[in-house]
């Protein structure tokens, strides 16, 4: 596939409903890739929907409410390698040249590591070079021992004495600059043994800095201690209706608490502000937004509504969250 999300968990129709993205900034979702799929709607009906049917643009991203996907048509593209580059730099650096960074790029993402002034950044490109991957050790003590084992160990601790996470941040930069080119599919998906609670907005994509700014100073005026990362990543817009892309270019912005944290009242402040950019929340991932907030941020909201009238008319496939989302 052209692209991927950092996750490879889901199920394939769980991470197009949800609107499952990765990043570059000139590649949709994964949701972008479907040019048809078959669904079974709420009355036992067979729905096929092919490529240029209107209602593909409705059942893409539905969230589970129109129906159960049973055979989905992907576009998919050569294989291809992709050359990594991943180091450390400043937020401030890399909020200064990000549209640079992002044109430059296939794909471009970075990690601000809060109560410190950097970010870990990844830059990975398509190429025809041989395959180059990372060593055997070298690749276990990056990705499985540092980033998953001595920084479980890292949010252990905060958990236990929070007042000490800043001055653990301060040791996430530290694990220096990797540049290996290895097949994309190895490349886009990460491994995640340390367990989390999420919260992801797409914000339009000219306010990803304003919005990260305002992120930094809240957590310093709140004094709140965070011992994840906040993750940033750009898209392409695209025409799926519910779409968090849906017709404008996206920066996607995720915080993250360590499982067994409070993390209300960071996820909260930090909704405050995607509000203030008329921040869409991802659907498969944590947040607080009602139908009446959320009919607001979707141009063709009402349509959607609509569709899905027509193919769950008695609510099949209602659930408490479709509820919330969507209304009864």
């Amino acid at each position: 596939l052209e692209n991927l999300g950092d996750i490879s968990y889901q199920t394939i129709s769980g991470a197009i409903s949800t609107g499952t993205h990765g990043t570059g900034q000139k590649i949709g979702g994964l949701a972008q890739q479907v040019v048809g799929l078959t669904l079974i709607d709420g009355l036992g009906n067979i729905v096929v929907v092919d490529e240029g049917d209107p209602l593909l643009q409705f059942v893409r991203v539905g969230v589970g409410a129109v129906g159960i996907i049973a055979h989905v048509k992907i576009r998919t593209v050569n294989k291809f390698a992709l050359h990594v580059e991943e180091k450390p730099m400043r937020l401030s650096y890399v909020l200064e040249n990000l549209d640079d960074l992002a044109a430059r790029n296939d794909h471009f993402e970075f990690f601000w590591i809060p109560h410190t002034k950097w970010a870990l950044t990844k830059q990975n490109n398509r190429t025809e070079l041989p395959l180059q991957p990372l060593p055997p050790f070298k690749k276990w003590w990056q990705k499985s021992f540092m980033e998953n084992t001595a920084f479980g160990v890292v949010c252990r601790v905060g958990k236990l004495l929070p007042a000490l996470i800043p001055r653990l941040a301060t040791a996430l930069p530290g694990s220096g600059s990797t540049s290996y080119i290895d097949e994309s599919f190895r490349v886009f998906a990460s491994e995640r043994r340390v367990k989390f609670v999420e919260m992801e907005y797409a914000i339009p994509r000219e306010h990803c800095r304003a919005a990260l700014e305002d992120i930094e100073r809240m957590i310093d005026e709140k004094s709140y201690k965070v011992s994840f990362p906040v993750e940033v990543r750009l898209t392409a817009a695209d025409n799926n209706v519910l779409s968090t892309a849906h017709a404008r270019q996206s920066a996607y912005i995720a915080v993250h608490m360590f499982k067994g944290c409070d993390y209300l009242p960071y996820f909260a402040s930090v909704a405050e502000i995607m509000a203030r950019y008329s921040g869409r929340p991802h659907w498969g991932k944590m947040h607080f937004l009602t139908h009446e907030q959320l009919s607001v941020l979707y141009p063709r909201w009402t349509e959607f509504l609509a569709v899905r009238d027509q193919l769950d008319p008695s609510r099949t496939f209602h659930n408490d969250y479709l509820e919330q989302v969507f209304g009864k």
